[in-house]
């Protein structure tokens, strides 16, 4: 059966078909782009490294330092490369944990980079124990304790730029914030 349809309709299909076509490609397109936005920020991702330090002597002071997982997504257990970079003028010693010690020259000073892979989890909004470092002074300056983070999620702080040598960019190193509790 052959079904015969006027010559207006075809014309009306069409200049009706493309409004309806570029309405729905636009209305899709936002929709998609929303969801996107949803999930990426139900997946966001970020970390720190912070310290208490406490007096242990005159002479003598212990640098705890944690991670802040203030992102969304839980971090493994090993997953969690931490370069702690602390200025020599401090002297400092390993008190807990089991980091690697390496010497380092950031800015003209003699570092040590403390390089250690977090046996713990690191669960979002918590902060987690790292480790402890002696130091032989309480005078620490703005630049004296750093650190670096390497994760499957990437480097933090974001700025943290690798050469294909491996050197690090001492640009986006982040500064530890420190609480001084009893330190004189």
């Amino acid at each position: 059966m052959i079904a015969l349809v006027p010559a207006h309709a075809s014309q009306e299909f069409w200049a009706n078909f493309w409004p309806n076509f570029w309405a729905d490609l636009v209305v899709g397109i936002v929709i998609a782009g929303g969801i996107s936005w949803v999930l990426a920020k139900s997946k966001k991702i970020d970390a720190s490294v912070s310290g208490t330090l406490r007096k242990i002597s005159p002479t003598e002071f212990e640098l705890q330092l944690a991670i802040k997982n203030s992102g969304k997504v839980n971090f493994k257990e090993n997953e969690i490369f931490a370069h702690i970079l602390v200025n020599n003028v401090l002297v400092p010693t390993i008190l807990q944990g089991n980091p690697r010690p390496a010497p380092a020259t950031l800015f003209q000073k003699s570092y040590s980079d403390f390089v250690y892979l977090m046996p713990l989890p690191c669960f979002p909004d918590r902060m987690t124990d790292l480790l402890s470092i002696r130091l032989q002074s309480s005078s620490i300056g703005e630049k004296d304790v750093l650190f670096f983070l390497s994760t499957a999620y990437g480097f933090f702080p974001r700025g943290i730029r690798v050469a294909e040598d491996g050197s690090i960019d001492t640009r986006g190193l982040g500064v530890v914030p420190i609480v001084r509790i009893d330190a004189a």
